[in-house]
């Protein structure tokens, strides 16, 4: 590998607010945050080869951020039935302030490698004392994949659905069977991708890491 001996630390100055609260006697809480940060010698990973990377130094940063989650949790005494839905969801604005490599100019740019915003909704409906269905979305925006805003992944959502059963004893004993589909509409999707990717020698850079495809699960647990 190859080592940068002119490697400095990242420094960072952030501000920060947000709002907190609860409603209908905390069934539903609610939160609100909003930030800057400004940061100087932001650290990113360098590839010269495929086994040979290294850290440098980016110039400075800004990143601005809006966070937003939301928990509703309804529970009936009478049915002993609990219903909860939760969603998060973030926007964000991260950009080169100032940086140059080998005489090109990415001030202004976009931050590869970062979604402009991220949504995830759960959702857990107990239909019986014993059954419970579980939904899941997940939305991830377009990003860039390059310093130079030339590449971009257009983004993805994802889906899955889950059914669980879960039984006591009267000793105390409890089993519990999940089982669910992931990936329900079976998106072609990238799990990560590489920023920058290099070539090595014919081969394409590889900018993307493929996600799972539709995928079955169960699970068995049982504790004494």
């Amino acid at each position: 590998g190859s080592i940068n001996r002119q490697l400095k630390p990242e420094e960072v100055i952030s501000l920060e607010g947000g709002i907190r609260s609860s409603l209908l006697s905390n069934s539903i809480n609610f939160e609100t945050t909003a930030y800057r940060m400004w940061v100087t010698n932001l650290l990113m990973t360098r590839r010269d080869a495929e086994d040979i990377f290294y850290g440098e130094n980016a110039g400075k940063t800004i990143h601005t951020g809006l966070e937003n989650s939301l928990i509703y949790r309804h529970s009936s005494a009478r049915s002993l039935k609990n219903h909860t839905v939760s969603i998060t969801h973030t926007l964000m604005d991260n950009r080169f302030r100032y940086f140059i490599q080998d005489e090109v100019d990415f001030s202004d740019k976009q931050l590869p490698g970062i979604p402009y915003s991220h949504l995830s909704i759960n959702v857990m409906y107990q239909l019986t004392r014993t059954i419970t269905l579980g939904y899941n979305f997940k939305h991830l925006s377009s990003q860039y994949l390059n310093d130079g805003n030339t590449l971009k992944y257009s983004g993805h959502e994802l889906i899955d659905l889950s059914v669980s059963y879960t039984t006591r004893s009267r000793s105390g004993n409890e089993f519990k069977a999940i089982g669910g589909i992931q990936n329900i509409l079976d998106t072609h999707h990238a799990s990560m991708v590489l920023v920058n990717a290099p070539t090595f020698g014919t081969s394409p850079p590889r900018y993307y890491y493929p996600g799972k495809p539709r995928a079955l699960f169960v699970s068995l647990r049982l504790n004494l």
